[in-house]
Order: C-alpha cells, then sequence, then structure tokens
C-alpha cells in the first residue's frame, strides 16, 4: 500500500496552556474541572502518527480530532447537526478490574448471579492488607489515608461532544457532555447511540437515557432504564456495547460474558448471568428482551439495508477465531463463560462449537458464518453514500490493533457466506476475504458521520490509557474534503418539513440513514382513525401517514428499498392500531 498525505488545512499554533494541563491530567486518570477544550489544529504527534498510517489506493486521509479535545477513545457515533459524541475511558484496567489480574479471586468470580454479589465481595476485600491485590492496584485515589472500595470510585468515565464549527472536516471544540459514572460497579463505557435529545448510554451495570433539553451539547436529564449487566469480574474489555437503532424503531445492544441479570419492579427481566447477549427494548426501556445469546465479546452491531442484525465476535485465545455471527432472533451461539478456563477450553473447542456449520457439531446452535479479524472491536455497515459504488453492501470492520478492514456476504440457503474476491488480493490477504481500508493503528470503532467516508476512532496503541486519543476520517482521494452530505441537510429537522406526501418516495432513497428516518418521520405522524377523520373533513390534510406507508408497500414503484421500509413502518404502527381499534 503507498504512504499517504493527510490533510492539515490550519496553521499550527502551540497548544494553550489550558490543553496542556488537560492532557498532564487525563495521563494520570483526572478529568480537568474546566468541561470545554479548544484546539485549532491536530496535536503534533497525531500529525505524525497519521503520516506513518496505510490507506487503500483511491482514498485520502484526514486528521478530524485528536487530544487535547479526546482522551481514551472507545466509541463514537454523530447526530443529526453533525457533532461527534465519544464515549471516554478513565477507568479501564485502574478502576475497572481483570480477573486475570487476581487469579485467587476467580473461584468466586464464577458464584456471582448478579451484579449486587459483585459489588459485595469488592466491599469485603479491597484493603492494602489483602495479599490477593497487586500492588500496582492499592492506590488511595480520593485520599483519605487508606484504601478500599471507595477509591473505585473516583475515576469516572464520560462522554464528550466535538463539533466542527466551521464545516472544514476538522473538530475545534470539545465539550463533556455528561460525566460521573463512577460508581463501585462502573465497567468501562462502551456504547452510545443519539437522535434529536436523547442519548442512550452503556456502562456496566446501566443503560441510561441522558437528553439534551437545549441543544447545548450537554445532557440535562439522566435516567437509569435497566440494571444489572456486567454480573462477573471476567475478563477486562469484556462491556456492554453496541447500541443502535434497529429498523422496527427498538433499541438494540450487547453484553459480553460478564452476564446479565436484570430486575425490575420486583419481576426478573433477564436471567443470564454466565454468557453474552443481544438486547433489544422500546427506546424507552419498556419491553426488555433478550434478542440472541451464547456470545462472548461481541463488541458491536451493525444492520444490513435488508434488516439483518450482525456482528463480530471475539476469539478466546484458544486456538479459535473471531466469528462474523449472523444474529437470528433467539440464536444461541454456544459461548459459556467457563469455557475459557477449561483445559482446551472445553466442549467450546472439541466439540467445535466455535466453528462454521461445515465442522461445527452442535447442531443445537447457529454457528457463525466465516472467520474475520483477530481483535473484532467497531462494527459499521455501509449506509449506501459517501464511498465510491463499489462498496455497496460492504462491512466495516475495526480490527484491533491493526486498522479497518472491508468485506461483505452473500446469501446462501437460510444463511450467508463471505465470498472471496481477487479484488482483495492486492491487500496481500491470504484468504482473500477482507480488504484493508486503513492500517497501523488501533481502531476502536468505525462509523459514517456528517462528511463523506469513514469516520475511525483509534486508541493509539497498548491497552493502557495513554490519555490521548485520534479520530481519522477516511475519504475518496479527489473529493472535497470540506464538502457536506446532502442527506444531512434532511436530517437536521430537513424531513420535519416534508408533506406525507413529499416523505414518500425518500422511502426508496440511496442512503438507509435517510430510508429509515423517513420511515420514523411517518411513523411518528400516524393519527388514530377518528382524530384523522376529523382532520380531512375540515380539509386540514388529505393524505395520511397510514395511507402512505400502505401505497409504498402495496405499489412497488420505488423498488424493494422502498417497499421493505413501508412494511417495516407498517409493523412499528401494528400496536398503535391496534390500541387505537380497541
Amino acid at each position: 500500500m503507498p504512504s499517504l498525505k493527510i490533510r492539515i488545512n490550519r496553521l499550527y499554533f502551540p497548544i494553550c496552556s489550558f490543553a496542556s494541563f488537560a492532557i498532564g491530567s487525563l495521563l494520570q486518570g483526572q478529568i480537568p474541572s474546566n468541561p470545554v477544550v479548544t484546539a485549532a489544529t491536530p496535536s503534533l504527534e497525531a500529525i505524525a502518527a497519521a503520516a506513518n498510517l496505510s490507506v487503500h489506493p483511491g482514498f485520502a486521509l484526514d486528521i478530524y480530532a485528536s487530544e487535547p479535545l479526546l482522551a481514551n477513545p472507545v466509541s463514537l457515533t454523530f447526530d443529526e447537526k453533525g457533532r461527534c459524541y465519544v464515549v471516554e475511558s478513565h477507568r479501564r484496567r485502574t478502576s475497572v478490574y481483570d480477573i486475570r489480574r487476581f487469579p485467587d479471586w476467580l473461584d468466586t468470580d464464577f458464584s456471582f448471579n448478579k451484579v449486587a454479589d459483585r459489588a459485595d465481595f469488592l466491599r469485603e476485600n479491597l484493603s492494602a492488607g489483602n495479599p490477593s491485590i497487586p500492588k500496582q492496584f492499592i492506590v488511595d485515589r480520593n485520599r483519605d489515608g487508606v484504601f478500599d472500595w471507595k477509591d473505585l470510585e473516583v475515576e469516572s468515565e464520560r462522554i464528550v461532544v466535538l463539533e466542527d464549527v466551521d464545516q472544514d472536516g476538522m473538530a475545534e471544540t470539545s465539550r463533556v457532555f455528561a460525566d460521573g459514572f463512577n460508581s463501585l460497579v462502573s465497567g468501562v463505557a462502551a456504547g452510545v447511540l443519539v437522535r434529536g435529545d436523547q442519548v442512550w448510554f452503556t456502562c456496566v451495570p446501566d443503560l441510561w437515557l441522558l437528553k439534551d433539553l437545549n441543544s447545548n451539547g450537554k445532557a440535562d436529564q439522566r435516567k437509569i432504564l435497566h440494571h444489572g449487566f456486567g454480573v462477573h469480574i471476567a475478563f477486562g474489555g469484556h462491556d456492554m456495547h453496541g447500541l443502535i437503532m434497529g429498523p422496527d424503531g427498538r433499541i438494540y445492544f450487547s453484553i459480553a460474558d460478564r452476564g446479565t441479570f436484570v430486575e425490575k419492579d420486583g419481576k426478573t427481566l433477564v436471567n443470564l448471568p454466565h454468557t453474552g447477549a443481544v438486547f433489544r427494548c422500546n427506546p424507552d426501556g419498556t419491553n426488555l428482551e433478550v434478542f440472541a445469546m451464547g456470545l462472548r465479546n461481541p463488541q458491536e452491531l451493525a444492520f444490513d439495508a435488508r434488516g439483518n442484525l450482525w456482528t463480530v465476535d471475539n476469539n478466546g485465545d484458544g486456538g479459535d477465531k473471531a466469528r462474523l455471527v449472523y444474529l437470528v432472533e433467539g440464536g444461541d451461539s454456544g459461548w459459556r463463560l467457563g469455557w475459557q478456563w477449561l483445559p482446551n477450553m472445553g466442549s467450546w473447542k472439541n466439540e467445535h462449537l466455535w466453528e462454521t456449520r461445515e465442522t461445527n457439531q452442535g447442531n443445537y446452535l447457529i454457528p457463525p458464518i466465516a472467520y474475520v479479524g483477530h481483535g473484532p472491536a467497531g462494527f459499521a455497515y455501509y449506509p449506501g453514500t459517501g464511498l465510491q459504488e463499489r462498496f455497496k453492501d460492504h462491512f466495516f470492520l475495526a480490527d484491533f490493533p491493526g486498522g479497518i478492514r472491508f468485506f461483505k456476504v452473500s446469501p446462501e440457503g437460510a444463511g450467508f457466506r463471505v465470498p472471496h474476491h481477487a479484488e482483495y488480493l492486492e491487500d496481500n490477504q491470504p484468504d482473500n476475504m477482507t480488504g484493508k481500508l486503513l492500517w497501523g493503528l488501533s481502531p476502536v470503532d468505525v462509523a459514517f458521520g456528517p462528511k463523506p467516508g469513514i469516520y475511525v476512532a483509534d486508541w493509539i496503541q497498548g491497552w493502557e490509557k495513554t490519555g490521548k486519543g485520534r479520530i481519522f476520517r477516511v475519504r475518496t482521494a479527489n473529493s472535497d474534503p470540506s464538502e457536506p452530505n446532502v442527506f444531512n441537510q434532511l436530517l437536521e429537522g430537513g424531513l420535519k418539513d416534508l408533506s406525507i406526501k413529499e416523505l414518500g418516495p425518500l422511502l426508496s432513497h440511496p442512503d438507509m440513514r435517510i430510508r429509515q428516518e423517513t420511515q420514523f418521520e411517518l411513523v411518528g405522524r400516524y393519527e388514530p382513525p377518528t382524530s384523522s377523520v376529523v382532520k380531512v373533513l375540515s380539509g386540514a390534510f388529505n393524505l395520511s401517514a397510514l395511507d402512505e406507508l400502505t401505497r409504498v408497500a402495496k405499489e412497488g414503484k420505488l423498488g424493494l428499498n422502498g417497499r421493505i421500509n413501508a412494511i417495516w413502518g407498517l409493523g412499528q404502527l401494528i400496536p398503535k392500531y391496534r390500541d387505537t381499534a380497541e
């Protein structure tokens, strides 16, 4: 691959004194009290690092943001205004433990069935005199003169919002959106999803709903929708991830094999304490249910254009491989926490439970589709605009450490396969199943954002916190780096200005994000039949959202995409229509 040229279109100025303080504080695990950081240009280290990365032929690389605007990034997403929400970890490996560092605790950890069990254990066992605690973890962070469980309630996970104020393709400001996620049992925050003024956030042991009511980039309200994720200490990095909104209008997310036990109003909603799973619920948290289970560490989720749900599950470092998993509702992929510690990983390897269908002996399981990558982290599906046409129907995977891979799947019977592609051979992939878009970094997430191309969050190096972080944008080489995406103008309130008749054709828009938001807009305009009749008679409007969704679904003039999104929209309306009819 050729070495790349990066775009820096601003003069470089020395970082301000506060920014220097911010970096120093983050390196020490502290969060600066000032919630806003401004930087006129990427750091010199980021510029030097970018120059050493390799990019796929035909692409260029931009630095969207770097330290001091962000530190220790874990995941990212964009809102309809083009602002970037970044989840930062300041607890990893210091206030969040890895059971491999505490071998004497392993048997007790296996016995936990609820998050409360883990909390009780830590309160009882965290003391400077406990010989099972390595010396590097005995730190008096709250400076009260003793080391105990309260020292795990100092460092906090947080969300920051980056903004490209002058719309030139680079962020200049960073603001703390929310912090204070520092309870005794808080894990590494690892998921964020934004729609309007609502921000969903996953941080063991909780699924949060945060709200920015005045659109100033700061959470004004916060609520725990569900509590009970992350029963075990288990492996570091096995967290709560993957927030994404499905085509059914529900929230989907995942937990690794640290397990889940959720209770609410005296009822047990989920009892899966010893395996990983994917969940879904309504945006307000109601109707929580297990979608799929038996996963080890599914970092991210991605829906394709047909509504199929996918993840790439991490291997157990025991000779098994990372696996591309087609998530089937009610499916079980076979992993249980105990496999990690048995000789030869027990039945996981002896019965080939991790293998694809050709050799998998667990006929009661859903086998993986293929082996992809070595350290799956971020995962995204190409929405249909912003890159070259050849990337239609492709997935993009952050492979940690290494870079960004791309690949596609093809239907095969009731399942799928990952076909071999001769075009990927230029990347020296021996199995020519994946290509390399960007290589030579430690990527933790990938996302499609406000400008053409794909955004990549870089942890930078190793597994320890560095107090630094970067976001790169990979775009087509001959594109204008400051060019806006047309769809963003529609997402930022534009859809609300369109009539129902004007919305209908957008159900077949080339960008699946527009299709989905149009579907949701029409669903949101649904009127109960009685009030609709009154409005028609009064001349208030001539076409209902239900009529338009039905027309597009029946006629098929807008193609397959239009029909699919219309049908999904009708599916969302079923409970509303049923309630009205009753």
